[in-house]
């Protein structure tokens, strides 16, 4: 990963070699904890370029994995604000991620409802865990009353208790969850 980032450095990679190199291994769980710590190396110019193109790739399968990807990668940028606008929509990407629904019917106790509930909770906890501000607990508290899915709302109640618990508003507030 250091030889990545020197090779990078060095100008012998530039963003689009990284992509095709490096990044192009989205698809491939195993490799986003290195794709990650890579991110928080490169200068953020060139982080904001590729998570732009991480929000590019279509994905057939219906994983999201280069949205969690690219939220995972932000969370390992030192100067954010370097990041421009692709910070918020990354954001953005994630919070609609926490309503993911397919567009056909299916029953409750099926694979999808599960695959659903686990894109769900997974867009949940990065937005909880790398965007930890007011206003990522004010829509964690809206989610967790008016979700309408039951393990969703558990997952965005999870989350404040785990974030915020020294907050004694959190507290009161989880204590008054019906």
């Amino acid at each position: 990963m250091a030889e990545i980032a020197q090779r990078f450095k060095d100008q012998d990679l530039d963003v689009s070699g990284l992509q095709a190199e490096v990044y192009c291994y989205w698809k491939q769980e195993i490799w986003h904890e290195v794709l990650t710590l890579l991110a928080g190396m490169l200068p953020e110019d060139k982080v904001a370029q590729i998570l732009q193109w991480l929000l590019e790739r279509r994905d057939r399968d219906q994983t999201w994995l280069a949205v969690f990807l690219a939220a995972r990668c932000v969370g390992d940028v030192r100067k954010r604000r370097e990041l421009g606008m692709v910070e918020s929509d990354v954001l953005v990407r994630l919070k609609q991620l926490a309503t993911y629904d397919l567009s056909y019917y299916y029953e409750p106790w099926d694979d999808e409802s599960q695959i659903v509930s686990e894109i769900r909770e997974r867009a949940v906890h990065l937005v909880a865990s790398v965007w930890c501000h007011v206003a990522t607990y004010e829509w964690l508290k809206d989610r967790a009353q008016n979700d309408d899915h039951y393990a969703v709302r558990q997952s965005e109640v999870h989350e404040l208790a785990r974030g915020w618990r020294d907050d004694v508003g959190v507290q009161d507030f989880l204590r008054n969850l019906p």
